[in-house]
């Protein structure tokens, strides 16, 4: 079982990545990882104009997503991306690393114990 792998559509490009980058597995074609019982999740750094085809095809395929920023160029795309993960209760998030800083953290707790915070005239609130 290996940790991670690389995918690239171009059998030649996967190749040349991994050896790169010294990834012990490689992938030609998108198709080929997302049928692949042995992959768990997949993170979609495609083009973001690829994002909604790419992540709908790994939904499609029962594999948890997690997608690079912007999700999808349109509201119709992620509405349709998020209604099939939860329809098919698939993991599925945007890629945004600040969601998991710790003053991010904090702030999500103090949110969610429902006190208020407010620093001279600056207030947050997460909705």
């Amino acid at each position: 079982m290996q940790d991670y792998c690389g995918c690239f559509k171009i059998r030649e490009r996967a190749r040349e990545f991994a050896e790169q980058y010294k990834i012990p597995c490689w992938y030609e074609g998108y198709e080929n990882i997302v049928k692949n019982p042995d992959v768990d999740i997949i993170y979609v750094s495609t083009p973001h104009t690829f994002h909604s085809e790419n992540t709908m095809m790994c939904l499609s395929n029962g594999k948890p997503v997690l997608c690079e920023k912007p999700f999808t160029i349109t509201h119709r795309h992620l509405q349709k991306l998020a209604d099939t993960a939860r329809n098919k209760k698939i993991f599925l998030m945007e890629a945004i690393w600040t969601r998991f800083l710790p003053t991010i953290k904090k702030i999500v707790e103090i949110r969610d114990s429902g006190s208020s915070v407010r620093s001279g005239l600056f207030m947050l609130i997460l909705v």
